[in-house]
């Protein structure tokens, strides 16, 4: 009978763990192409402890995703790193928007959706969309092949940390 209950707390204090776990998300930093598995989804445990600049952060206030790619390297955010996404709640959040910041957009290209970091080079409000750029592995800059669409930006990076 010990065993019988032992069994069955072991398997709620599981079952809670699973669902209190933090889902995190891929997000691609580079060019798309269709080695990305935009699918590939994990989650980190509950008890996942985050300090930001000294002050602890609960990663159930943001969007959290593991970053697939190395064309943010040169501006700190590499492979493996998992990152805090700052959701826009509305239009209005994204005014907020400036020049260098990193950008978390929602993409549909060749039947593939997924989402993909692009740092902000130009805010170009009157066409709704904002010029991004991206990085090579030598550094080099590469710009976005068109604007994004404003409607296509979920989110700005807040946090980093290394994986």
């Amino acid at each position: 009978m010990a065993a019988f209950a032992i069994i069955v707390i072991m398997l709620f204090l599981v079952f809670l763990y699973k669902k209190n776990s933090i889902q995190v998300n891929p997000v691609i930093a580079g060019p798309i192409t269709n080695s990305h598995q935009a699918d590939k989804k994990t989650t980190i445990s509950p008890f996942e402890t985050y300090y930001y600049n000294g002050k602890k952060v609960n990663p159930r206030d943001y969007t959290v995703c593991k970053v697939d790619g190395d064309c943010m390297g040169c501006r700190g955010i590499h492979a493996s790193d998992i990152i805090f996404i700052k959701k826009f709640k509305n239009q209005e959040d994204k005014k907020i928007i400036k020049k260098g910041d990193i950008l978390y957009i929602k993409y549909f290209k060749n039947g593939l959706e997924g989402y993909k970091l692009r740092e902000i080079d130009e805010h170009l409000i009157e066409e709704n969309a904002v010029k991004t750029l991206y990085y090579t592995a030598e550094s080099d800059v590469k710009y976005s092949s068109r604007p994004h669409k404003i409607d296509n930006i979920v989110g700005i990076v807040a946090m980093k940390f290394n994986n």
